[in-house]
């Protein structure tokens, strides 16, 4: 949908200088440098479909007569599995703020959402909390089903690709969060159905029963983040991460901004709320962002994305974005100031993966090498991948795209076969393992990894559920069908097991450097410094010598990944700055060579977009430069759109 321009707006390409329009977009916002960075990356899931479940239904602007904002209007609106054709019906201020998270438009009061060109289906569940697990399984298989067109899952373009579930079903007292819930058998069972990744959001204080479905083991459960220091890195205090998963299991998966941000409400209006309701969002637009990467590449047919499977392509694999999520997550500030337990020394800037911010966990000074994740006993801990407050760390959107960029590389041999080739030190797969006696598959990296530097890995695959009853044995879900409990998590579970090993070893513990291999969840994760300069390999390796072949997703990454391309850089020179906007010009109606927002010209839009942008990339010491004054020629250019956009309003009665 095209922007209109207002006198107001016109005037603002002029009024606003440099350091308001950072502090506006880039800093204050839970989408800017300080939050998730998502913003300025050139991307805001256009093409790409999402999906929300909650008790109620988001307002939709355009549909809906009262209490809408015009900023928020998802695609389509459910009463389960029907659509709602009666305004006012089952909508809520709650789930029209969690969409506004993911799909808002209002910038203008810093209430943007993470990504609003995609499109967003939303059902209710409700009316109330007399609902059943029967009724909120039937709006997700409705969601999860959107533009169904007989294809394998996601091998169409248009199928969903990731549903937030900002809620939580109340089990009751003595419940156990094993993920045995018919609701969280649903949504693991719909994951590897419907090729889609559920967002859900984690448990909070005050709270003490069990909420499926966020002890689910095939999607994401996200917990809240609060700022410290200006900048969202600190666990929150109102998370409970005890009511989500039983025994040792962590389930918390990621944090994510959930405390202190405006959110776009009810009556064009804007509010601060807290919650993980909200952290949710955030990972679910960012799967639309780095969808809408991912399908551009494959329709380029570019090197490293062709890769295809059974359901489609490998890139829009549920379990990559999981992997991809994960692994580009921060953990710990890369600026030579982070010590390792018990060293009299700093890390040298550039050996921790160019992450930007130390994560703390609520008591507000442990970090991740406090954590069991990191260290058990004074020894590298080897069975809990996650930390049971952070998860793998905190979201960061930029560089989950840095993560996902260099595309897929496949492994390069097996315990039975020699290696050949190799995989770049930033990159992903989506494979198989399988075959008898405990099978191995190999990735060599390409560079000499060097000592104190430190590599990040992250492995995902999928349980397994089966229907306990589908009564019309089609194999979909329908009222009334359920999912078979387990009661012995390995007869549903591949035990795999991740390890980072000195290259040429022959077998598992004959030079193992790093180990991750708990037996109760479905992801593995190694962060660890390298201990000596040399080459290396990462093994996916199943521990168990007879077991169906097992899909799964790895992510890894060492070393400093290069930027990103910067929305409005128009000349490709790594930065946004006055020369941008001379390309601009020159290119503003006749080409398609500045063009921003990827709809084929240089036109309005993507001025805003650069003047937006400015000063992204640019050395600190240019920074206080003001936004460059538009020249004669620029402010023509510019009237004629606005009295075109004039006209065009006065066509359509706006």
């Amino acid at each position: 949908m095209r922007r209109e321009y207002t006198d107001e707006s016109l005037n603002d390409i002029h009024r606003l200088d440099m350091c308001t329009m950072l502090a506006r977009y880039q800093h204050v916002t839970c989408i800017g440098i300080n939050g998730i960075n998502s913003s300025g990356l050139g991307l805001t899931g256009s093409g790409i479909n999402i999906g929300q479940v909650e008790i109620r239904r988001p307002l939709k602007f355009g549909f809906d007569t009262t209490g809408v904002n015009v900023s928020i209007k998802p695609k389509e609106v459910y009463f389960r599995d029907a659509l709602i054709t009666i305004p006012g019906e089952l909508d809520g201020t709650h789930p029209t703020e969690v969409a506004g998270v993911m799909i808002s438009t209002d910038s203008d009061q810093l209430a943007s959402g993470v990504a609003t060109g995609t499109d967003l289906y939303a059902s209710a569940y409700g009316p109330d909390f007399s609902v059943t697990q029967d009724d909120i399984e039937i709006s997700f298989n409705r969601i999860a089903s959107i533009n169904d067109n007989g294809l394998p899952s996601n091998a169409s373009i248009d199928d969903v690709r990731g549903i937030n579930a900002s809620f939580g079903f109340d089990l009751g007292q003595n419940s156990i969060g094993d993920g045995n819930s018919q609701l969280s058998l649903f949504v693991d069972w719909s994951a590897k159905k419907h090729d889609v990744l559920y967002v859900t959001a984690g448990g909070e204080s005050g709270k003490v029963n069990i909420f499926p479905p966020s002890d689910n083991f095939n999607g994401m459960t996200v917990a809240a983040s609060t700022k410290a220091g200006g900048v969202y890195s600190r666990v929150a205090s109102f998370n409970n991460q005890d009511i989500d998963a039983d025994g040792v299991r962590n389930s918390i998966d990621i944090l994510a901004p959930g405390e202190g941000f405006p959110l776009a409400t009810v009556g064009n209006l804007t509010r601060t709320a807290n919650g993980t309701s909200f952290a949710a969002p955030h990972v679910t637009g960012t799967i639309a962002l780095l969808q809408q990467f991912g399908d551009a590449k494959i329709a380029a047919i570019a090197q490293n994305w062709t890769g295809t499977v059974a359901s489609g392509p490998s890139a829009r694999r549920h379990e990559v974005m999981k992997a991809v999520l994960m692994n580009s997550a921060d953990k710990l500030i890369d600026n030579g100031t982070v010590k390792l337990p018990g060293a009299t020394t700093t890390i040298p800037q550039g050996n921790l993966l160019g992450m930007s911010r130390t994560v703390l966990k609520e008591d507000g000074t442990s970090n991740w090498f406090d954590s069991d994740a990191y260290l058990d006993g004074g020894f590298l801990d080897e069975d809990t991948p996650l930390d049971e407050e952070m998860g793998a760390g905190h979201l960061n959107a930029k560089r989950a795209l840095q993560q996902f960029i260099p595309g897929e590389h496949d492994f390069n041999g097996t315990f039975s076969t020699p290696i050949v080739g190799d995989v770049p030190v930033i990159g992903w797969d989506y494979d198989t393992i399988s075959g008898t006696n405990f099978p191995i598959n190999k990735y060599l990296l390409d560079e000499t990894l060097e000592a104190g530097k430190f590599i990040s890995i992250t492995l995902a695959w999928d349980r397994e559920v089966e229907f306990a009853n589908d009564a019309d044995m089609d194999g979909n879900f329908d009222t009334g069908d359920t999912f078979q409990m387990y009661t012995n998590l390995d007869d549903v579970l591949t035990d795999l097991d991740l390890y980072l090993v000195s290259a040429g070893t022959n077998d598992i513990g004959e030079d193992d450097i790093a180990i991750s291999l708990s037996s109760v969840t479905s992801v593995e994760h190694i962060f660890t410094e390298i201990p000596f300069d040399g080459e290396y390999e990462i093994w996916v390796f199943r521990n168990e010598q007879f077991a169906p072949a097992q899909d799964y997703a790895l992510a890894w990454w060492y070393g400093l990944a290069p930027e990103p391309p910067i929305d409005g850089d128009f000349d490709g020179d790594g930065d946004v700055d006055a020369a941008d906007l001379s390309q601009w010009e020159g290119d503003f109606g006749i080409n398609g060579d500045s063009d921003a927002d990827v709809d084929g010209d240089s036109d309005g839009t993507d001025f805003l977009v650069w003047q937006r942008n400015f000063g992204l990339g640019v050395p600190s010491a240019q920074n206080s430069l003001a936004v460059p004054e538009p020249t004669a020629s620029l402010l023509f250019m510019l009237g004629l759109l606005y009295g075109s956009s004039r006209k065009m309003s006065k066509r359509v009665g706006t």
